[in-house]
Order: structure tokens, then sequence, then C-alpha cells
């Protein structure tokens, strides 16, 4: 399920308000704010729930330069330095990330995700995040800041 509209902004769960907010207080009154302003410094508590994604072109590609450690948990690898596409290769139900990673580039707007993979580790899992566009100093799409936890059949978060 995706939600790409204003109303997105008002999430179900703390960590990922808490990363909505955070790249609200950056944007100020700009339709998003630059990349160069995001200090992990300002936000120790999301780092673990943190993916930051330099976006690649010709074709489109979703390079991953950070993960949290709860991401790599529970995907079951580090997929830093890898792109989305080199992971879909090897893991197919990831292909919704890309995308919703794609949509968010084209609308520039953030993108909540609520949706089902299986991890690298071979375990069903269900995820629920923000895909929040950065910018360059041409004010174009150049990274993409998302905070994801993952829920148990309950919806209660794991780790």
């Amino acid at each position: 399920m995706l939600i790409a509209n204003d109303e997105m902004l008002v999430a179900s769960h703390p960590l990922i308000e808490a990363g909505i907010k955070y790249w609200q207080k950056l944007a100020r009154d700009r339709a998003m704010p630059r990349r160069r302003e995001l200090d992990p410094t300002d936000i120790p508590r999301l780092l673990p729930y943190t993916i930051l994604l330099d976006i690649q072109h010709d074709p489109l590609d979703f390079y991953i330069r950070v993960a949290g450690q709860h991401i790599i948990d529970n995907y079951g690898r580090t997929p830093v330095r890898c792109t989305i596409n080199t992971l879909i290769s090897e893991n197919p139900s990831i292909r919704r990330f890309a995308d919703s990673f794609r949509l968010c580039v084209q609308q520039r707007r953030p993108v909540v995700v609520e949706d089902r993979f299986v991890g690298a580790d071979d375990l069903r899992k269900r995820t629920y995040g923000v895909i929040l566009p950065l910018a360059d100093d041409r004010d174009e799409v150049s990274h993409l800041l998302c905070f994801s936890v993952y829920l148990d059949r309950d919806g209660h978060q794991i780790g």
C-alpha cells in the first residue's frame, strides 16, 4: 500500500512519525530539504531504522549508502553498497520497494509504504516506513531518506 499525499504526514508508528517530523524540520518552507543538511547526530535514536539511498540515472537505480542495524537484522544481510536492481535480481520480492522509490522521485514528495516481502534470510516480513526525498543544490531529487520498522502479524514492532 502506498500513500503519496499530504495526509500521509501523520504516521501510525512513533519512529516513522519522528522521521517525518525531522524531514519537515529540515525542509522548512521548501518542497524538500537538501542532502547536505542531513546530520545523523540529530537523530541518533532513528539511525537503526534509517536507509540513505543515492539516486543513479540512466538507467534509474538506487544505491544503498547507509542501512541501520534494524534494517540489516530484518533483511537478513547488509544491503549497503548494493543497488536495488542487484538486490532484486537476488530477491524478487523486494521489487515493490524499487517502485516506491521511483514514485517518490517522480512525485518529489514523501511516500508511506506498508508492505510484505521475503528477507534474504528467507523469512516473510512485514514493513512499515516512509520514503523522503532529499535535494541537491539544483533542487533535483538526489537522495532518498527512508525510515522503516518491521512488524509481526499483529502489527507490533520486531526488535
